[in-house]
């Protein structure tokens, strides 16, 4: 019986084959694909929270305080932008990362460019219009 964990992986790792492609076989065993995922994703993850932490100190007041002070003082516009903004980052940053972690450009070049470039039109569309639905047009 297949433990939580093995089902949450992979279905993670089916999704992100499914987007940038296979990894290279003479470079990536299971273990390894598992590893560089779990390296891609958190790295990921760190940036993302960054990048949200830094949209919503840019769009709030832009005055040194704590977080949590900048979070209560901000709006829901600009915390629903910094969010999705941040979450469409890491899925951008997560495939490219795993793409090169991984040598998937190697074996499948279209399928790596195609993913990576479909998630970078998603991050720049999500973030341009969010940008001037949430914050410019009041």
């Amino acid at each position: 019986m297949s433990s939580f964990y093995d089902k949450v992986l992979s279905r993670i790792l089916g999704m992100e084959e499914s987007v940038i492609g296979k990894p290279l076989k003479r470079y990536i065993n299971p273990s390894n694909s598992i590893l560089f995922s779990i390296l891609s994703f958190s790295f990921s993850l760190m940036t993302s929270i960054y990048l949200f932490t830094n949209y919503v100190f840019i769009e709030s007041s832009g005055e040194w305080s704590p977080f949590y002070e900048i979070l209560l003082n901000s709006s829901f516009k600009i915390i629903l932008y910094s969010l999705l903004s941040s979450m469409s980052f890491f899925f951008l940053s997560f495939f490219i990362i795993s793409s090169i972690l991984k040598l998937t450009f190697i074996r499948s070049t279209g399928t790596a460019l195609l993913g990576i470039f479909s998630a970078w039109i998603i991050f720049s569309v999500t973030s341009s219009l969010g940008h001037f639905l949430f914050i410019e047009a009041d």
